[in-house]
């Protein structure tokens, strides 16, 4: 709840946990936004979760979605 909360206060949209919890993702409308929610989530890992963080990374969506190929 912690990264989650940290995620909001930092301006994102929404933030959620994929699977078990290897990945956390947050949505943003602005890069500049995204690297602030990532450095805030990824401070939250570890001073609330106390858990190393391995990668943040802030990337663009696809706007199409999933295709079939």
């Amino acid at each position: 709840m912690a990264v989650k909360a940290a995620a909001k206060d930092a301006g994102a949209y929404g933030c959620t946990i994929s699977g078990a919890g290897p990945t956390a993702v947050a949505i943003v409308d602005d890069p500049a936004v995204g690297q602030r929610v990532a450095e805030a989530m990824s401070a939250a890992f570890r001073s609330a979760g106390k858990l190393e963080v391995n990668t943040a990374q802030v990337v663009k969506l696809d706007p199409e979605g999933a295709k079939f190929v």
